[in-house]
């Protein structure tokens, strides 16, 4: 933990039974902002019960909220409930997220299934998409001359491996239909020598209305995200409207 503001306030009790510490407890978080393996936590507030502080373990299930937390892409009104309890094989203390919930950019995000070690940096969890909104994405990514619109649902597995995220054959799917408009010269000039379908396929592409649309991504650990797209659909002024 690094850049640590706020307050917390801690009240419990130890004892010692001649060989071992024990404690439980709880610690209330008012307005903390820190940052946790290189990503920003902003108003994070919450009161947490513990059995056992020493080991860091939970009184069943807790409830947090922060209003920002940028793991890569920003979100804002995060709930989270999750428990925290020794990992079976190796004890570690391990996050356990029964449900987390949060705004972004893209739609509202949903988590569950999370499992992740507070020792190693290792875990799982599954992040649902319920209305990823193209129009945003296409911001997000930032590419010249590049118009979507439509909304895509899906679940993305997620895996930790040392605080490092890989995805694995994750879909998402068109819930309505909608289009795609591409239309940039510099693209053009760089694939003038791909024939006739190369050039058909950026006419296509500067009004392509898709009735079928679906992302797939992959992420391998410490590589860049890799996506592909598979497209049903047609423009109506290219071959006629043939799709």
């Amino acid at each position: 933990l690094r850049e640590v503001e706020g307050t917390v306030a801690l009240a419990g009790s130890l004892d010692w039974d001649g060989r071992n510490l024990k404690g439980k407890g709880a610690a209330t978080l008012t307005d903390l902002a820190l940052r946790y393996a290189d990503m920003p936590l902003k108003g994070l507030n919450g009161t947490l019960s513990f059995r056992d502080m020493i080991n860091i373990v939970t009184e069943g299930n807790q409830e947090i909220t922060l209003s920002r937390f940028d793991p890569g892409l920003p979100l804002t009104n995060v709930r989270l409930i999750f428990s925290i309890e020794p990992a079976a094989e190796t004890n570690e203390p391990t996050l356990l997220i029964k449900e987390a919930r949060a705004q972004s950019l893209l739609g509202p995000l949903l988590l569950t299934e999370g499992a992740y070690s507070l020792a190693s940096g290792d875990g799982r969890a599954s992040l649902s998409f319920t209305r990823l909104d193209l129009s945003a994405l296409a911001e997000l990514i930032d590419v010249e001359g590049l118009q979507v619109t439509g909304i895509l649902a899906g679940r993305v597995p997620l895996a930790f491996t040392n605080g490092t995220v890989t995805i694995a054959n994750a879909s998402l799917d068109d819930t309505e239909v909608g289009t795609i408009r591409y239309n940039n010269e510099a693209t053009r000039q760089a694939l003038s020598g791909g024939g006739e379908s190369v050039s058909l396929m950026l006419d296509a592409l500067e009004d392509f209305q898709y009735n079928d649309l679906q992302l797939h991504l992959d992420k391998p650990n410490d590589k860049e995200l890799v996506f592909s797209i598979g497209l049903e659909g047609k423009n109506p002024d290219v071959l006629d409207g043939y799709p």
